[in-house]
């Protein structure tokens, strides 16, 4: 199966037309987006380490999914905190991390957005960017056994 290279993404998470390299080091220089026009791909989000542990099908998507996935939380909120399927906190989309804030409080959710049930990424996950706030943040422990 092949599968499409998403663009690199800078440091504006909506600009998505940037040139870069892919996780196995393959040069992406924006032509190829793979599928059909319009398609969407995958973002990914990485974590302390840069390994890819999740990914959102845009920017504007709700929902956040395991690698296999399946929805693992969402953002309710006008800002990049992520809380799991029980309404708790689960992590803050940092960039292209998905990391849990050192000082995180619980901010319950009482509504989450419809299910979209079980969907595919699309895309292969690019080189992380250079992530210099590791002393705020930790990774998230069930994603890490995923």
């Amino acid at each position: 199966m092949s599968h499409a290279k998403i663009p690199h993404l800078t440091r504006s998470p909506r600009n998505v037309g940037g040139e870069g390299k892919d996780l196995d080091g393959d040069e992406w220089d924006g032509s190829e987006r793979g599928g059909s026009e319009g398609d969407q791909v995958s973002v990914y989000l990485f974590d302390m380490e840069g390994d890819p542990v999740a990914f959102r099908r845009s920017w504007s998507d709700p929902h956040v999914f395991d690698l296999r996935g399946r929805r693992i939380g969402c953002l309710p909120w006008d800002d990049n905190d992520v809380v799991d399927l029980d309404g708790r906190y689960l992590g803050t989309v940092v960039d292209d991390r998905l990391v849990r804030r050192n000082d995180s409080c619980q901010r319950p959710c009482s509504s989450l957005p419809d299910d979209p049930g079980p969907v595919e990424p699309t895309g292969r996950p690019l080189t992380p960017h250079y992530f210099p706030n590791r002393f705020a943040y930790e990774d998230i422990p069930v994603l890490r056994r995923a």
